[in-house]
């Protein structure tokens, strides 16, 4: 990041056509990346000679495991992460032995964020605590907290109808004039701001589970205003600006309504589903938008099931060349318990529909066929699983999952997840069996 005048960018693209090289002037940054994969697995920083060097690891899915940028006689700026089995981030290690445990509720809305000393002690000032209503809304907070983890500040927030923050109690509580270098987090956040000459460490930052600035030190922290997201941060108002809407780290929301309305989800003002430790939204506007048009319960003699409708809207920019076929792909899982001589035994048994069932279905969407620029509705994705078993004189009863994905097939984001839906049925027979028999679910969760 140049701070005081602009140079021309050069990229130089190397084997399948990666990004290999990119240079400003007498500025360079080198890129490497795993093998036969489009993950970078380190980027070297030179002015001359090397500055800093930037690495990555990642799991068997992809998931960033740790991200550690070194700056040259400077100690490290270093994050590990890890996960729980519903693929949500829990924990966040630091380069001084501290680090982050992060918790969701079953709706995947993160609840807590605290973190600990390397002895597992509470660290005063970085616990944070949040609470929301059924459809998203922050309803209240907790921060700050003493050296026991207790004692935190709290603060309620009232939304009206229209999910808009009426009242809010609060609790007591330049320009840039070097070239520097950029560390950044996991997510893209900005953490570190390296001295392009000397490799000094001029900035560093940390942000709570929803972006709340915890830390500014060095001598360029508090004026550089691109932190968060990348995205410039108004030091009067807090807000920080992703293009296309304002954020507000301290409520956990934009401050305007979402522009595709209800099609990105119920609540218009959420920022990335409640969950910005695991998701992101750089721009102000997701991959498109997901929802469930109907989610509707089979219940008939002999079988029982689950009939839902699910949609796609691609983003009303979408590229061609980003993005030129997409799929839902299904993952599922049941769990069924029934009579077998006489006796109930459990059976359990997952599916996988992946893009190969896909491929010559009407549920793919090509983006030469149907381009955007107009919201019709044979230019989105549809999906309408319907899943039921047999049940007369054989089921007791039938707990069902369902994860539904939007995949990328085609094109520069081919293999990205656009988004999901998570949902499901319970049956159970009941006393007397059909029609007295009971099916009962819908969606838990849209990301």
């Amino acid at each position: 990041m140049d701070t005081r005048t602009r140079q021309r960018f050069k990229p130089r693209v190397g084997t399948a056509d990666r990004l290999a090289v990119a240079s400003a002037g007498t500025y360079t940054a080198s890129y490497s990346y795993l093998a036969n994969s489009p993950l970078v697995s380190q980027i070297s920083f030179s002015h001359g000679t090397n500055v800093m060097s930037t690495a990555r690891a990642y799991d068997y899915v992809n998931r960033s495991l740790s991200v550690a940028s070194t700056p040259s006689g400077v100690s490290a700026v270093s994050y590990a992460y890890a996960y729980n089995p519903a693929n949500q981030r829990t924990r966040l290690g630091l380069a001084d032995g501290s680090y982050w445990v992060y918790q969701c509720e079953n709706l995947g809305q993160v609840i807590s964020g605290k973190r600990y000393w390397s002895d597992g002690a509470p660290m005063a000032g970085q616990q944070f605590q949040y609470g929301f209503d059924d459809i998203g809304n922050r309803r209240k907070a907790k921060a700050g907290g003493d050296q026991n983890g207790a004692n935190l500040r709290s603060g309620n927030y009232t939304p009206n109808n229209l999910n808009q923050y009426t009242q809010r109690d609060v609790p007591g509580a330049a320009d840039l004039t070097n070239h520097c270098f950029v560390a950044f987090d996991g997510n893209g956040n900005v953490s570190g701001l390296v001295d392009a000459s000397s490799g000094a460490n001029l900035g560093q930052y940390e942000y709570g589970p929803f972006g709340e600035p915890i830390r500014a030190t060095g001598t360029l922290a508090v004026c550089n205003p691109l932190r968060f997201s990348t995205k410039y941060a108004d030091r009067e108002s807090a807000f920080l600006y992703l293009g296309h809407k304002f954020y507000s780290p301290a409520t956990g929301r934009w401050l305007s309504r979402d522009l595709i309305e209800e099609q990105g989800g119920r609540n218009l003002q959420a920022f990335c589903a409640n969950d910005p430790v695991g998701l992101r939204d750089s721009l102000g506007l997701a991959a498109g938008s997901i929802s469930a048009s109907w989610s509707l319960p089979i219940n008939n003699f002999g079988s029982a099931g689950w009939s839902i409708r699910l949609r796609w809207t691609p983003p009303s920019d979408c590229n061609c060349c980003r993005c030129s076929r997409v799929v839902w792909i299904q993952d599922m899982t049941w769990t069924l318990t029934k009579f077998k001589i006489g006796w109930p035994v459990t059976q359990p048994w997952t599916t996988d529909w992946d893009e190969t069932d896909y491929q010559a279905n009407s549920d793919a969407w090509d983006c030469h066929a149907y381009p955007r620029g107009h919201r019709l509705d044979n230019a989105d994705l549809w999906d309408d699983p319907v899943v039921f078993g047999r049940t007369w004189l054989v089921a007791l009863t039938m707990d069902f999952k369902a994860d539904s994905r939007v995949k990328c097939l085609v094109g520069e984001d081919a293999g990205k997840i656009y988004g999901r839906v998570q949902w499901g049925y319970y049956y159970d027979v009941g006393a007397l069996d059909w029609p007295f028999s009971k099916v009962t679910g819908d969606v838990t969760s849209i990301h």
